[in-house]
């Protein structure tokens, strides 16, 4: 898929680093560990103010394009590109899984990087989609965001490739 980009003339170097720059998040587990991912909801489209989170089902998606970026540039013989761009894949599946193991989630992962409580309300836009509350302080599992996560470590399967 980076040749669609090339063939449009999109630098996709500068692509990818102005959505790290702009879209970049961290989250630092109670053991100090800092986790990076992303997290694609504009704060002015969410119509308040909240700090960004990961979220891991964006996080996965990125590790994906990495992976495509890694083995576009590998193709094309550019062995220190693809390099750069397989150490950022694995970088943020190690901090996926930094997560999972720490929170004791068996390799699930939850939608964003908050744990709310049963009252409270996070929303990813102004209008729509709130994060799920679990009860009691858990976790709450996401499918997306773990099937992007097992996309991500297998490493051999892009469902947005066609």
């Amino acid at each position: 898929m980076p040749e669609y980009f090339e063939k449009m003339g999109v630098d996709i170097d500068r692509l990818i680093k102005n959505t790290e720059n702009y879209f970049g998040s961290t989250y630092t587990l109670p053991n100090g560990i800092v986790v990076k991912g992303f997290d694609f909801t504009d704060k002015e489209g969410t119509g308040y103010s909240r700090d960004m989170l990961v979220w891991f089902e964006g996080t996965g998606q990125m590790v994906v394009a990495y992976n495509e970026l890694a083995n576009y540039y590998y193709n094309k013989g550019n062995a220190e590109k693809a390099d750069f761009y397989k150490n950022k894949a694995i970088r943020y599946t190690n901090d996926m899984f930094a997560f999972t193991r720490y929170y004791g989630l068996n390799g699930a992962l939850p939608y964003m990087a908050i744990c709310l409580d049963e009252k409270q309300v996070v929303k990813t836009l102004k209008y729509e989609w709130e994060i799920p509350r679990g009860r009691r302080g858990k976790w709450v599992k996401s499918i997306s965001s773990t099937m992007w996560f097992l996309y991500a470590v297998c490493d051999f399967y892009n469902p947005m490739k066609w």
